[in-house]
């Protein structure tokens, strides 16, 4: 009889936890699940100003950024493509186009001395006009001899070498920026619904170890429909030189 005891006490136990289980409301159980969620959620640093710069032209390297970490300002010259041809051509239809300016020029004169006829001065603006839109052409190849830098910012990853010969479209530098610096967290569909432009979060960039106020910019129009959650973008209410793009913080989630 005491053999038997044990098992009956067992049996006894699990009945009266199902039956506690079964009683327990369905929207109380909902409850629970719902407080056990964490009341963080993580976001990254990220900058707006990042890009890949890309050859326009195809030619030999002449110049480029040593390697990551390099500083550079606004329009600097970070990619220099040999240009010497490009600029024989631009320098020879330069010179026709002055021949056919002075073409023009003279049939004008001829014209008004009744030497000349109007088709004669039509056809000679029209050369005129062709040489300088060729011109234009060529002066802009020049131009993308030079890959200036679009922002202030730092290189990211060199993606060539000086003196390989690279085609058009081809990747050459990626470089960021540290000015327009942004933090980017995916919550809760529930909590983001809540949140307008310029409501406050309180972040901790666990890199640094500090606390941020983070300013919201923009909430997503679409939910992901598997994950119920939102992507939020925020700006730094007090930027500091020390946040950088990359950087992972912690996001405090009201329940």
């Amino acid at each position: 009889m005491r053999q038997s005891a044990a098992p009956c006490s067992r049996l006894a136990l699990a009945s009266a936890v199902l039956c506690a289980a079964l009683a327990t409301p369905v929207g109380a159980q909902t409850q629970s699940n719902v407080r056990a969620l964490p009341r963080v959620q993580q976001a990254v640093v990220v900058t707006r100003d990042r890009a890949v710069l890309s050859a326009e032209i195809g030619g030999r390297l002449v110049r480029i950024p040593a390697g990551p970490g390099a500083r550079f300002e606004r329009g600097a010259v970070l990619v220099e493509i040999d240009c010497r041809l490009n600029r024989i051509n631009r320098d020879k239809i330069r010179h026709e186009r002055d021949a056919a300016r002075k073409k023009f020029e003279n049939a004008e004169s001829l014209s008004k001395l009744a030497s000349t006829g109007q088709l004669t001065v039509d056809l000679a603006l029209l050369d005129f006009r062709r040489a300088q839109s060729e011109l234009e052409a060529a002066e802009l190849l020049v131009e993308r001899c030079e890959i200036r830098a679009p922002f202030d910012g730092a290189v990211v990853r060199v993606q060539a070498q000086a003196h390989e010969t690279i085609a058009a479209g081809q990747p050459l530098v990626e470089i960021a920026g540290r000015d327009n610096i942004e933090l980017e967290s995916v919550v809760p569909a529930a909590f983001a619904l809540r949140l307008r432009d310029g409501a406050t979060l309180r972040v901790r960039i666990e890199n640094l170890a500090r606390d941020f106020d983070v300013a919201i910019e923009g909430v997503s129009p679409v939910i992901d429909p598997v994950s119920q959650l939102v992507t939020i973008r925020g700006l730094f209410v007090q930027p500091s030189a020390l946040i950088m793009p990359g950087m992972s913080g912690l996001i405090q989630i009201d329940p």
